[in-house]
């Protein structure tokens, strides 16, 4: 499946990342090397460094645009479902694969977008560092103190984007997972900074009609303040 996830054809490709991604999630496999190294090329050609004659030929620019936004879309759902629960394998790539979902996501579209939040979903949700398994060192303080920064710039993006609900469905998912790991950890310090970075936001977003969003919202504040 790895070999197939390669192959030029970007469509093909697509399908190939969408599988590997559900596969490796439901069996709880690391391959992580391998995927991000097919994810890293994938989106630099997404960026238009490479177009081969046969696509030039065959597509419009408009249909190639399109499957190009859906490619990078699933290389991004793919990314998150691949994130492992081994401790090794993300001392080697959990900053550098959340630099990778920061950085792009200003200028991203919109799916694009919503794909990369959700896949920060998975990366806080297997993030060895809130697990609770061990004993957090100094220095794996100041890593999570830097990872924490990093996840509050993409959320505090997403949930201003007023018109896009699904997306500030998504920031708020993955608000309401750190909050209940930082709460379950005893971080009080750390709660209490995500609870004064938040507050402008759940309060704007408290306005919005859309019922999960709503939910979303009274879930978040209950545990804030319980």
């Amino acid at each position: 499946m790895l070999k197939e996830c390669c192959k030029e054809q970007l469509a093909y490709k697509q399908h190939a990342l969408k599988a590997l991604g559900d596969a490796l999630s439901a069996l709880d496999i690391d391959r992580f090397d391998q995927v991000y190294s097919i994810v890293e090329d994938t989106l630099a050609k997404g960026n238009g460094t490479e177009e081969s004659d046969d696509e030039r030929s065959s597509e419009t620019n408009s249909q190639r645009q399109q499957i190009l936004t859906q490619l990078t879309e699933t290389a991004y759902e793919t990314l998150g479902k691949a994130w492992p629960s081994n401790h090794l394998t993300q001392v080697h790539y959990r900053e550098k694969v959340l630099d990778q979902c920061v950085s792009c996501l200003n200028n991203s579209t919109r799916p694009v977008q919503v794909a990369i939040v959700a896949a920060l979903r998975c990366y806080v949700e297997r993030l060895t560092l809130l697990d609770g398994s061990t004993m957090l060192e100094e220095g794996d303080r100041e890593v999570l103190d830097r990872i924490l920064k990093k996840v509050y710039q993409a959320l505090e993006f997403s949930l201003g984007i007023l018109k896009h609900a699904r997306l500030r469905k998504e920031a708020l998912n993955v608000l309401y997972l750190l909050g209940k790991k930082l709460k379950d950890l005893n971080c009080t310090a750390e709660l209490c900074n995500l609870s004064v970075t938040f507050g402008p936001s759940l309060e704007e977003c408290s306005k919005d009609n859309t019922p999960e969003i709503k939910s979303r919202v009274i879930d978040i504040k209950n545990l804030l303040k319980a």
